[in-house]
């Protein structure tokens, strides 16, 4: 554990200031890949398209935070599992709605 720490200070600058700018930086490139990796895992849930997939996934990569929030900000609503659900549930109810009317029908005559 020693030796692991001896290495990992010689990365640390001996200035407090300088010290603080790469905890900063590295913390910022932390957040980045946490988006990143967030922003992949929704893409891959909501399009179905290979260059939607990709230009949002530029946007987040190359403007980190602001791509982000813009990236929510255009997303569709639902997931692609979500609009499947939602149009089985429409055609059982649209093939519901239609054996009522045969069997209205046939109970009328």
């Amino acid at each position: 554990m020693q030796e692991f720490l001896q290495t990992v200070s010689l990365f640390l600058s001996e200035d407090p200031a300088l010290r603080l700018l790469q905890g900063v930086l590295l913390l910022l490139g932390v957040v980045d890949l946490f988006l990143l990796f967030f922003t992949l895992r929704d893409v891959l849930l909501r399009y179905e398209s290979f260059w939607a997939q990709t230009a949002a996934l530029l946007l987040v990569a190359c403007a980190p935070v602001v791509g982000f929030f813009l990236y929510l900000l255009f997303r569709p609503s639902r997931t692609l599992w979500d609009h499947e659900l939602r149009t089985l549930v429409e055609a059982l109810k649209q093939g519901e709605q239609g054996r009522r009317k045969r069997d209205d029908a046939k109970t009328s005559s």
